[in-house]
Parts: C-alpha cells; structure tokens; sequence
C-alpha cells in the first residue's frame, strides 16, 4: 500500500464510498486526513496553520477524501466549536478551488446542502462562519451554476427580505458566473425590487447595493463577452435591464445616500456608478444634474475615497463613451476638475492599498476625461505648473505622465502644447522632487514621439544636466540633518537610467540625439554626465557606422554649434586619463572614439580601431584593487601620440594643441587632475610640433593657468614641460629661466633698498606660497618643478652638461633659503627627478652627481623641524625628502660613513610620528623610510651594513608605542628580506650577527599587537635563512637561490598560532621557538643571542618580557653544556636584568633561567653571584635562592658556600708600620652573606636542621676568621648569620643563649669565645645528638691552616668535654683532642680549658683520664704564659676536687714546690689561681703524706697570712678562704691526736 492507498497509479486509484458518506481511498491516508480534519482546531495557532495546509495538499491529490471527511466532521459534529467550523469550511474552498471539476455529484450535492445550511443556520450575522460558507456556495456554482442559484433563489421568498449571506452569496455568485446567471436577472430583480423600499437595517442597505452594483457589473461584462459572442447564450443589450434598475437606483439615491452609516453611502455610491452604466442615456442625462452634485459632495464628507472614485469614473466613463458633452453643458466639468486636482495631488499612503487603489482610480478619472474634453484639461493641468506649492506640481505633474502614457489619442494634437508648457518648469525649476517627475515625464513623451517637436533638445538637455549631478553635491544633501524629498543620487540615477534607455530602447529618439548630444561633450557643466553621454553616442554611433547611415558622416563645418574633431578628441583623450570615474568613463570613451573614428578623421579610425579594444580589455581586467594609474596613462599617451603620428597633419596636430590649451584654462579650473592631465598632453603635442613660435605661446599659457599653489596643476605644467624638453631642450629651458632672471633682477633690487625698496616688504603676512616666493625673489614652485621633469625627460646625451650650470645653480639660491612647506616639497621633487635622470641605468653610462652630497644634507635639513624659526614638517614632506633620499643614495659612490650616520640618525626619529591614516595597515612615511633603509644595503650589500642599520632602528624597537614597535620591526624584516634580494658571490660565509639580529626581535614574538608577533617570526625566519644562504653559499658563480631549509617550515604553524589571544598559547609558540633556535642556531652564536637577549627581559611590554624569559629558559635549558666560557657575563646580565624587572612573572621566568644554568654550571653560577657587591641586593638573594630552591641543585650550593667559608682565602694580612692588619677577602664575605640569605627561605629549614651539625660549625668557624678583621661588617655578618641559623632551627634555647650576659656582642669582639662557649654549652645540652657531628666536623679544624680556626675548634671541644657525661667513646675522642691541642700554642688555653673541664663527667670517668690529665696539666703549670699558667692551676684545682689520693701522694709536694713561685706574682689572677690550688690540695694532705703536706703548709703559711691584705680583693678572698681550711685541718688532726691519747689511757 502507499499512502494514498493501493501501490496503483493515481490515476487508476478508485474511491470507495462508505456508508458513513465519507470516500474513501482504502489507504492509510484515509485514517490520517480524519485525524487531521479532527484536529484542525488546535490551540496554537501555528499548529492550526500546519494542518490546514497538510489537509489542504491532501485535497489536491485525495480532493473527495478530504471534502468528504471535511462534510462528514461537520454533520456528526454540528455542536462542535465555530472556528473548528470556520477552518473546515475555508478548507473546502480551498481544495474546490484547485479541484472544483473532481469532485463527485452526489458530494457536490451534500456540500452545497451543507453550504445552505451553514450560511443560514443563525439569523444573526456571523461574518466568518457564513462569509466561509459562502465562498464554498459560489464557489460550487462556477460548476454548477443553475443549482445554486435555484438554491439561493430558494432561500429568497417573495415579499421576504432573505438572509444577510444569502443575498451577499446572490451577488458574489452573479459577478463571479456572469454567462450562466445574467439571463436569469430578471427573475432575480423581480424577488428583490419590491422588497427594497422595504429594507431598514443599515447591514442589509449595504448588502443590497453592493449586490445590485454587482448585478449591473455583471451585466457589462455579459454584453462585452458572451452576448452576440457566444451562441449558447442569449443576446442581450446593456439596457434591456434598465427598466429593472433604474427603481432601484431611485431607491438608492434618494434614500439610502443619505444614510447615516458611511459604508451604506459608500456601497450606494459605487453601485449607483455601475447602475448608470445599464441606464438609458436620457435616463442618466435627467439624473446627472444631481447625482454629479452628491458624488463630489461625498468627497468632503467621507474618508474612505475608493467607492467614490470608482462610482464616479464609472459614470464619466458611460458619458465618455458614448461622446457625451453634457458635463460642459451641465457645466459640472469645472467643479469636477477642482475637486478631483487636490486630491489626485495628495500623496497615497504606501502602507494603505485602499489609498493607493484610489490615487490610481483618480487617474483614471482624468483618462476618462481627457477623450472628450482634452483642451479643458491640458489647459486646466497646465495652469497649475505655475503655482508655488511643490505638492500641487508634483501631483499636476504625475496627472500629466499618466495621461501622456495612457491618453495618447486624445492628446495627439496637443504634444507640442504640453512641451511648452513645462519647458518653463525644466529652465527654472530647482526642486529635486519635481525634477524627478519631470525626468519621468520626459522619457513618457521620448515613448510618443514629443523629443522631436520644438523644444525637444531641451529636454535632453535637462535629463543630461540631471546625470551630471556631482558626489560632491550628494555628499552635501547627506550631510542635511533634515532631509526630504528625492536624494540628488536618485535624480541622477533615473536620469542616467532615462538617458541610456531613450539611446537603446527608443530609436526614434535617434534623430534628436545624434548629433545633438555631442554639444554636451564639451561644456564643464556636463562633465559628470560624460559617461553615459559617451555610451549613449557610442550606442548610436555603433549603429549608424555599422549601417552605413547618411547622416553618420558630420558636417561640423555646417553644424556650427558641434565641437570640432579636434576639440572632441582633445576633451575625450583628457578624460579618458579618469577610466574608473562614475559610470565606467574610460571604457564608454573608447567605445565612442572606435565608434565615431571616422567621422572625426579618416586616417586614425584603422589604428583606433586596433589599439582601443585592447585598452578596453586592459582596463576590464586591470581595474580594480591593482589598479596602476600611471601605467594607464602612459598607454593613454601613447594613444595620443600614435594618433598624432598617424594623423600626420602641422595644423591638425597645431588644432589639437589649441584645444588642449583651450581646455586646460576654461574647463577644468575645479578639475585640477584633469587639468594636469591636459597640461601634459599639451606636451606631449608641443614635442611633436615644429611651430617654434606656437611652441613658445603654449609653453606661456600654460604657466600662466597654472596654480603653483595646486600640486597637481605644477606637476601637470612641469610634466607638460618635460615632454616638450624631450625635442626641444634648449628652448624649454629658456622659457623656463625667463622666471629666473626675474627672480634673481628682483633679490637685486630687494638688496638695493632705496625708495622703491622701502614697499618691498609690505603685504599681508599670509600670502599664498608662490605670492610669497615671488616677493621675495625667489622661484615659484612651478618653474622648480619645471626644471626637475626637464631633466627627468630631456635626452640623456644632452642634460649631462647642463644639469650642473643651468639647472642646480639656478636652483641652489632657492633652494637654501626655502622656508615655506610648499616650495619645499617641489624642491625635494625636482631633486628626486633630477637623481633618477643621472642614474647610470637612465643616463647609459657612468656619471657622478658632483652636488650629490650636497643635496642629500639639504634634504636632512628639510625634514629637520626648524624650532627657533618655528618650521614645522609635513609628512608630505618628510615621504617627498625619503624617496629623493632613495634616489640619490642609489648614485655612485658610495656614501660616506659620517654622512651615512647622519642620515641614519635623521630619518629613525621619523618612528615616533603616528600615521595619519590610523585606520589603515599602511604607512607611506615608513615604506619611504624603509626604501631608504633598502638604498643604503644595495649600495653596500654586506653583513657590516646590515649590521649597522640594525644598530639604528634597534632602540626602537622595543618603544612602549606600538605603532613604533610595528614600523622598525617592519624596518627589520624589510631589510632581511632585501638582503636575501641582493645576496652576492663574495658575500660574507656566515651571518655574525645573527644572535643579535634573533635576540632584538624575540621579545616581539609576544607582543601585545598582532602583526608585531607575526612579523617577528618571520624576521627570525628569514635571520636562519640567511645564515643558511652565507654558510652554505655554492663555491661556483651560480645565483641560483638555494630552498628553505625543512625545519624553517615549522615557521609557518607557529606563526598561525602566534595569533592567538591568550598570553599561555602564545608561550607555548615561543617555547616551541626556543626549541627551534637550540636546533639551528651555531654555538659561536648562541652566546651573542642569549646576552643580547637579556635586553629583552627589560622590555616596555610585559607579555614580551614573558616571552623572552620563555626562549632564554629553553636556549639555556637545552644548550647549557656548551656555555661555560660565558657563564659569568650570562650570569652578570641576567642579574643586571633582573635590578630594572618590574613584572613579577618576567622576573620568576629569569630566575628559572638562571637555574636552569646553575644546573649545568652551578659552581661557576655560584662563584659569579659571590662576585657581586656586599650587601647583595635583593635580585642577587633571589638569584641565590632560585638555585637553592632546586632539590637537586641545593646541597651543592651549600657545601661550596660553605666550603668557600672555612677553606678559601679568607683574609689577606697587610703590614703598616710594622702593624698587620687582616682585610677580609670578598668570596668568604660574600658566601657568609649568601648562606644567611639561603636561610631565610622556608623551605631550606628542613635541610638547615638535617644538617645542623654542619651549618653551626662553620657559622662558628667564620665567627672565629671574621674577628677583628677589617672591615668590621665581617664579623658582623657572621653573627647575623648565626641569629639566622637560629631561626631557621627555631632553636630557642640556642637564641636565649645569644642574648644572654651580651654574647651577641662578644662575638664580634676578642672575647668571641666566651661567648661560643655559652653557645657550645647550649647546644650540647638541646641537641645532645649533634656533638658527635660538631666534633667531627670540628677536630679537622684543629689543625686548620687559620689560627683563628682553630681556636673556635678548641672552644667547642673544650665546652663538650663540661657536657659528655655518658658518653664515654665521644669522651675519649675529646680529651685525644685536648691533649693533642697543648702542643699547638694557639689552642693550648682552650686545650687546658677543656681537659680541666673532665669534673663534669663525673668522679669515675674522670679518674680514668686522672693519670694523664694531671701529667697534661702539670706540665703548664709553670709556663711562661701567665694565662697558660693560670688555666692550668684552675684545671688542677677542679680535677683535684675529683681525683684519688692515691693518684696523688707521689706528687703533692712537687706540686706545692711548683706552685709556689706563684704566690708571688704580679698578676692577681695567677696569686688567686695559685692560692686555690694550694688549698685544693688538703684533701690529699689527710690521708696520703700528713707529715710532708704540714710541713709544705708550715712553710708556705707566711706567705698566706701575708696575702690576707693583699691589694688584690680576689686573692684576700681566697687567701682567707685557704688560711680557714687549713687551720679546720689543724684543729681536726689536734683534735685526733688528744682523741688518740685519751683512748690510749682507757
């Protein structure tokens, strides 16, 4: 099955008829058209749309399914909803009406029974519902036409009014099926007439007479068309039905035209027109007296118009018809025509098409009149052109045209009354609306013949003034803020559009065109139109040419108003130079010169006819975007003088001269190109003429019409000068020096003074230029200009030997005191032409400009502004002195260096002028810049150039401008690219300045500004590939250029994505660029490119300062290894960098730079940070610390530091006056300023505390070697390193230790061990772990080759020996160190020190060293060194405190013998010292040698008793303390011996 049911044809598909009365087709669609029909009233009205078009394309395949189910939904469904209704039923008209023949009888039938039905159900009016069905009714009665009217007439009972709908169905029915239902009329007006008197409701007024209108419509059409014609119908008259009519039309008008209700007197109105139409003419005559009245009266009262004007024109049309003059007679044409005028006047409303239908039934009004009454009417229209008002000639104006165009009989014999009728109106009329019409007006009577009669040119003549309306004239109408009416550019277009319409539609019009229009070649007034005059006379041209026409050949010496030949030649051959102004210019004017060859000269139409087609094609495809403006006229030259040649003729040739000269002073005065233009091609006819005299007057006219102060005039005028140069040298150049002498008489009188001379100064100070240059004596711009072109065209051989003498001298004067814009800039010019003209390639042979040099500076002095004279520079001037500049350089010799330089340095500062044309990608002053740039490197094509123009343009290219950024870069590239252009054999091997070149243009890659990155990418590029043409240049002679290089392609992507917004996307292209440049850049290169890089990390643009950290990160990161020779400048410059950094991600990115380097080099990284001055700033610490933060890179930087801090020099001893002084050495300071600073980072706590033992020992250390060393800050440093160290370790009890009993200060003063020994004890007390690592790394330093050294060794070893109780192995190690220490004189107090300290491990521990300590202690107890002596005696005295006496016995009076001699000395302390020990020792005086003990202390008790006054408090202290001891001794052994006795006796 298909769709539509069974897979047959269409056309063999049979409808099923069910009992249901729907037919259907046994195919699924029967089933979708009853869902869609049942769905029809959706609730969204697009929906609803939808279906009803659905069902509706099913009808006009299915169109009994769909009427039937559409019938059937609404019998079973009669209380569905009204719209539902309403949808169905315009469904069913819409199917009828594509399928009104299909459809079954018996269906037709039920539908009309349905349409009845549905129409007539309700009494009360439903427009929608009963209009559908309605349409449904008339619609069927177009196929059955006697059963619906029989239907109708049904419903219409007699002496009834019938339904509303059914008498609009009547008369809907009538109008539309006029053949079938005007014969039965009768029988219809016979049911209507007597109730129509009868009719009261206003609705049923209306429905009546636009029923009857439509009855006498249909009749009309029924005589016209059937009757007499067709001969299965009646014949019948127009009037057979007035008898029928005319009660009705009484009824009507006196009646129902006065009803209240506008609609019912607009519908009588039109229906009494169509009623008079079927009226007798004596019936219609006895009413119009009236009815005229009424009707023109309804214009005032109603608004709607439409009714009106289509009634009326109905009735003028019966009287017109049938050549009635009864409106005269009546005289009722008069208030017509002042009724109907204001309002075919008003303009209809667009957005109305009610307005719009009625303006044109107006017209048609004035039609109708004008066949009987035509004289009345043009006179009456024409009246009304002389009026004020615009909107009543407007609208008079439109009336005309449209009876022009469709009333063309009856003004046949009143065209030549209607052209000078508004002959007057084209003359003086200004308004752009009116012209407009009258355009139109004119091309309406172009169609009828009017351009012939009198007056006919002058309406040519207004259409083309209206083409030659100007854009400058359009421009100022759409710069109006109120505007109004037609725009100039639609009056020109329509005129264009008429002009060429008339040419090619019209021919007829030919014999008023031609020759006519050529009179308007010529006049100024009509330039703007001389395109489409061009193409018009072409057209025509063509025709009459290729037909051999009579009057094709002109007679211009009959036709003494046409231009002559030449005059036409030489104004088409001027503009031709403009081919691409309005209207495709060029290309019409050589169609009209190919066209009309022969008729201006019969020898030139062959070569015309050859060259012109070619110069069309050229301009067809030349035109456009690469338009070449000068190569366009050197062919239009060319023309012209091949013309010239061929024509062959004095006095022609002498004509065209005269015409041109003519031209140059009348018509182009505004037109200044074109003025230049016809200058030139004056001279190029003077070089061909051999009249001398007329050679000489031309040569005067055209510098006396020439404005020097317009540019294009001088140029013209010198063009024209040069062309003449070129055959007559001598001769130009004496009427060019004629102004010369003039200036020169007039410096001479100047100078002079007198009386005369005392005017010569008076004036206006504003004088134009050349005024200006003419008071003072100096040349005007033109004659300047002159010179230059003489000797741009003159004939090498000659200008040579007068270029020095005749030329630059009789400048020079005006040329050095020149101060005015203009005059300078036509000196640059002639200066420029004047270079190009002694070039050895235009010359054919070698020649030196003497004066070269010379200019070139005069041309620096131009674009240098002038301050104390107030000289500003134009950029014109500057562009104008640029390419003179090119000119000049590109003269042999070469330039000199110094004035190289000068010019180098003159032109870069022109970077910082900001382009005029800001919107647009080109500057003309840096193209110009760029050309001097290129001129330099030609003349010198070697790298040493190159090198040195990137020297000046380099400091701006890093310019916080943008637009300076963009212009040297572009600078940059463009000389890159010229020197792969001008590559030699002989040229440099390598590029040496390829590092550089790269460097200056990487941090461009990331430049803010689009272009910019683009531009440095392939400014890098092209630096490769240079490098690659210099290194692998072949050894032959070829020049053959060798292909890029395959990984210089990679350039291409990058510089696609360099484009992208985002910052990261374009450092991933920079880091794929850095991976590039590590590939191909040569390691003697790399250094160069990586330290001039450096400048760019201090670029004015941050994201370029990013970028150029991205490329030096991966150069350094990937080609590292190789750098070691310039490690310290690398590291100097990227840390000099860093001091002028201000973005903080710049400055993170060099950082990782450098330690990136560090991880290749970090010592020698390392050994150039300790170079830079103390105190290291803050790019220095931050250097340091990036290195630190590497894991790997971390330790190493410690243990050298450290390293440099106990093994380097660390002081240099100096001699002055027998006193030596210690200098601190810089590597030591600088590491102990560095390790502070390493510590202040957070993350090195954790390494600082791992390696405690390490960092404290040598803090110590340096502590030791930086006391009493010069300069102070030494030691400074390293007790701020150690407050440091405390932080990091966060060791409190280390910190308390510092600031307790001023150990801070003592450590930076001699008595720096003291304070160590605190610290010491301190750290052997909270970081008991570490002492076996402190001694470790402290014992070697026992022996260090710096006293200072080991002294803080000693101190620290010494201090640990007080804190080692219970470590007996570390014990061992310290008191092996402590003896070892006595015999190095240096430690030999700390070494004491520490073995006296052994008290504090304890009485066990100590004993097992007592042997050998008391030997050790012992032997200094004597020593020369009161100090040695004196610690000595304080050991013993704390170890005798522990030892056994048995230990002692032996040695206990040795002791006492040995310390005697102390008793008596000078120094406090050794008394002190010694009077302790003394008493120390009675503890061995009890119990191992009583009797020798109180023997030692019977002998030495004087000396105690006496030292009880001693001056030393300390040693009476001790004294008395001993003497109290010693007599406790006394009384216990006196006490023992009587105890002894006493037991003895019992």
């Amino acid at each position: 099955m298909s769709f539509f049911g069974s897979k047959k044809d269409k056309e063999q598909e049979q409808p099923i008829s069910t009992g249901s009365g729907i037919t259907t087709t046994g195919g699924r669609v029967d089933e979708l058209v009853s869902a869609l029909t049942s769905g029809a009233n959706d609730d969204n009205p697009e929906v609803r749309q939808h279906i009803a078009r659905a069902i509706i394309t099913l009808g006009r395949q299915q169109p009994n399914l769909v009427l039937s189910t559409c019938k059937d939904f609404m019998v079973k469904n009669s209380k569905c909803d009204r719209q539902h209704r309403v949808i169905l039923l315009t469904i069913i008209h819409s199917v009828m009406e594509f399928k009104r023949s299909e459809i079954d009888v018996p269906l037709a039938h039920e539908l009309r029974q349905l349409a009845i039905s549905e129409m007539s159900r309700e009494k009360d009016v439903i427009p929608d519902w009963q209009g559908a069905a309605s349409q449904v009714l008339v619609s069927l009665g177009m196929r059955f036409p006697k059963e619906v009217l029989e239907e109708l007439m049904s419903r219409f009972s007699p002496g009834q009014l019938p339904h509303y709908f059914i008498m609009k169905s009547l008369g809907d029915f009538v109008i539309a099926n006029p053949r079938d239902t005007v014969p039965k009329l009768k029988e219809v007006f016979a049911r209507i007439l007597p109730v129509l008197a009868s009719v009261k409701q206003e609705n049923l007024k209306w429905v009546f007479a636009a029923g009857i209108g439509h009855f006498c419509d249909a009749i009309l059409t029924y005589v016209a068309n059937f009757s007499d014609k067709d001969p299965n119908v009646p014949s019948l008259s127009v009037h057979a039905f007035s008898s029928d009519v005319f009660p009705a039309y009484e009824i009507m008008f006196n009646n129902w035209l006065l009803s209240k209700e506008p609609k019912v007197r607009l519908a009588t109105i039109q229906a009494l027109g169509s009623i008079s139409a079927v009226l007798t003419r004596e019936q219609l005559d006895a009413q119009l007296p009236q009815l005229i009245p009424n009707i023109l009266n309804l214009y005032k009262k109603e608004k709607e118009h439409l009714p009106i004007t289509q009634g009326f024109n109905s009735l003028l049309w019966v009287g017109a018809k049938d050549q009635n003059r009864s409106l005269e007679t009546l005289n009722l044409l008069t208030p017509i025509l002042a009724m109907i005028h204001p309002l075919t006047c008003q303009n209809p409303d667009p957005n109305n098409s009610s307005s719009i239908k009625n303006h044109n039934e107006l017209l048609r009004v004035y039609q109708t009149i004008a066949i009987m009454y035509s004289d009345s009417l043009v006179s009456h229209l024409l009246s009304h052109l002389q009026g004020k008002e615009s909107k009543y000639k407007l609208g008079t104006l439109a009336i005309i045209r449209h009876l022009i165009t469709h009333a063309v009989d009856p003004l046949e014999d009143k065209r030549g009354v209607i052209v000078s009728g508004i002959k007057p109106l084209i003359l003086t009329e200004q308004n752009l609306s009116i012209k407009y019409e009258l355009c139109q007006i004119v091309i309406a009577m172009a169609h009828h013949g009017y351009l012939s009669l009198e007056g006919g040119e002058t309406l040519v003549e207004f259409i083309v003034l209206n083409c030659s309306i100007t854009d400058e004239q359009i421009a100022a109408w759409n710069a109006q803020k109120n505007k109004e009416g037609t725009s100039p550019l639609e009056l020109r277009t329509l005129s264009d559009n008429i002009l060429n319409l008339m040419t090619t539609t019209l021919h007829n019009v030919h014999e008023v065109l031609w020759p006519y229009l050529f009179e308007v070649l010529i006049p100024p007034k009509f330039s703007n139109s001389l395109a489409v005059v061009c193409k018009c006379l072409a057209w025509i041209g063509s025709l009459k040419r290729e037909e051999e026409a009579e009057d094709y050949i002109i007679d211009f010496d009959r036709m003494v108003n046409l231009p002559k030949p030449p005059a036409i030649i030489a104004r088409l051959i001027v503009m031709l130079n403009a081919p691409n102004r309005r209207g495709q210019l060029g290309l019409h004017i050589m169609s009209l010169l190919k066209a009309i060859g022969p008729a201006l000269h019969p020898s030139i139409c062959d070569m015309w006819d050859g060259a012109i087609p070619k110069m069309m094609q050229y301009l067809e495809t030349k035109s456009g975007a690469g338009w070449q403006q000068a190569q366009w006229e050197e062919l239009v030259q060319r023309l012209l003088v091949e013309t010239i040649r061929i024509a062959n003729d004095g006095e022609w040739t002498n004509a065209l001269g005269e015409a041109l000269a003519q031209h140059a002073a009348e018509l182009y005065d505004t037109d200044h190109d074109m003025k230049r233009v016809a200058f030139k091609q004056l001279g190029t006819v003077l070089q061909k003429s051999s009249h001398k005299e007329f050679i000489r007057q031309k040569l005067e006219h055209m510098l006396a019409h020439t404005d020097p102060n317009n540019e294009l005039e001088r140029t013209g005028c010198a063009q024209g000068f040069g062309y003449c140069a070129a055959q007559h040298l001598d001769m130009t150049l004496e009427r060019v020096q004629a102004p010369v002498a003039r200036a020169a008489k007039k410096t001479a009188e100047k100078k002079e003074g007198g009386v005369f001379g005392l005017f010569s100064s008076s004036g206006p100070k504003d004088k134009a230029p050349a005024a200006d240059a003419a008071a003072k004596g100096d040349l005007s711009p033109t004659v300047i200009l002159c010179y230059g072109y003489i000797s741009a065209y003159a004939a090498p051989s000659l200008i040579t030997s007068r270029v020095d003498i005749t030329i630059l001298n009789q400048l020079k004067p005006t040329m050095l005191k020149a101060k005015n814009p203009v005059t300078r800039e036509t000196i640059i010019k002639t200066i420029d032409l004047i270079a190009k003209a002694m070039h050895k390639n235009h010359l054919g042979k070698e020649y030196t400009l003497k004066q070269r040099d010379e200019l070139l500076k005069l041309l620096m002095v131009y674009v240098t502004p002038n301050v104390k004279e107030k000289i500003e520079v134009p950029n014109s001037i500057r562009i104008a002195a640029l390419n003179a500049a090119v000119s000049l350089i590109n003269l042999d010799p070469v330039l000199p260096t110094e004035l190289e330089k000068e010019v180098l340095d003159r032109i870069t500062t022109f970077y910082s002028i900001p382009n005029p044309d800001a919107g647009s990608n080109k500057n003309p002053l840096i193209d110009a810049l760029n050309d001097v740039l290129g001129a330099i490197l030609f003349s010198q094509p070697t790298i040493e150039t190159l090198g040195r123009l990137f020297k000046s343009v380099e400091p701006i290219i890093s310019s916080a401008d943008g637009v300076q950024r963009s212009n040297a870069l572009q600078s940059l590239v463009y000389l890159l690219t010229k020197f792969i252009d001008l590559k030699k054999k002989g040229a440099a091997k390598s590029f040496t300045d390829v590092g550089r070149c790269i460097a200056l243009l990487i941090p461009r890659v990331t430049d803010p500004v689009p272009s910019v990155r683009t531009t440095a990418l392939s400014g890098i590029r092209t630096c490769l590939y240079i490098d690659f043409l210099l290194k692998q240049a072949p050894k032959d002679d070829s020049e053959e250029t060798l292909p890029m290089p395959p990984i210089l392609n990679n350039f291409d992507g990058m510089m696609e994505r360099i484009l992208a917004d985002e910052l990261n996307d374009q450092l991933t292209v920079t880091l794929e660029l850095a991976r590039l440049l590590a590939k191909t850049v040569a390691p003697e290169e790399l250094p160069h490119l990586l330290m001039a890089a450096l400048k760019g990390l201090t670029d004015s643009q941050s994201s370029s300062t990013s970028g150029t950290c991205v490329v030096l990160h991966g150069l350094i990161k990937m080609r590292g290894p190789e750098l070691l020779p310039k490690v310290a400048s690398l590291v100097q410059g990227i840390i000099g960098a860093m001091e002028t950094i201000t973005n903080e991600t710049t400055l993170n990115g060099t950082l990782h730079a450098l330690q990136s380097l560090a991880t290749h080099h970090e010592i020698a990284v390392i050994d150039r940070i300790l170079v830079f001055p103390l105190p290291h700033s803050p790019h220095v610490v931050k250097a340091l610390q990036a290195i630190a933060r590497n894991e790997d890179l971390v330790m190493p930087l410690i243990n050298h530091l450290l390293e440099t801090i106990n093994n380097s020099q660390l002081y240099e001893e100096n001699s002055n006056n027998g006193k030596i002084t210690k200098v601190a050495c810089q590597p030591a300071m600088a590491a102990t300023c560095s390790l502070e600073e390493l510590m202040q980072l957070e993350e090195l706590e954790a390494i600082v505390v791992s390696n405690y033992s390490l960092f404290l020992s040598s803090i110590f250390l340096r502590i030791g070697t930086s006391n009493s060393m010069t300069p102070p800050s030494a030691s400074e440093q390293a007790v701020n390193c150690l407050k440091q160290f405390l932080v990091a370790t966060k060791d409190t009890a280390m910190q308390t230790a510092l600031d307790r009993d001023g150990n801070a200060h003592k450590l930076t003063t001699p008595k720096y061990t003291d304070a160590i020994t605190d610290l010491t004890s301190a750290t052997a007390k909270g970081h008991r772990a570490e002492m076996a690592k402190i001694f470790k790394a402290m014992s070697g330093f026992m022996r260090g080759n710096f006293p200072e050294q080991r002294v803080v060794a000693a101190t620290v070893i010494a201090e640990f020996v007080n804190n080692c109780k219970g470590d007996p192995q570390l014990l061992e190690l310290l008191i092996g160190c402590m003896l070892a220490g006595l015999a190095d004189p240096t430690v030999k107090l700390q070494s004491l020190k520490g073995l006296g300290n052994i008290v504090a491990v304890g009485k066990e521990e100590a004993n097992n060293f007592a042997s050998t300590i008391l030997d050790a202690l012992m032997s200094s107890i004597d020593d020369r060194d009161e100090i040695i002596c004196q610690e000595a005696m304080k050991g013993l005295s704390k170890v005798f405190e522990l030892v056994d006496s048995s230990r002692m016995a032996p040695i206990i009076v040795n002791i006492i013998h040995r310390i005697r001699p102390a008793f008596d000395k000078e120094n406090d302390e050794i008394r002190a010292a010694a009077f302790t020990l003394f008493g120390a020792l009675h503890r061995f005086g009890l119990d191992a040698a009583p009797e020798h003990f109180f023997e030692q202390i019977h002998n030495n008790l004087p000396s105690l008793v006496l030292h009880l006054n001693d001056d030393c408090d300390a040693v009476k202290n001790v004294s008395n303390f001993q003497l109290e001891i010693q007599l406790e001794i006394q009384f216990e052994i006196q006490l023992e011996i009587q105890l002894e006795a006493f037991n003895s006796k019992f």
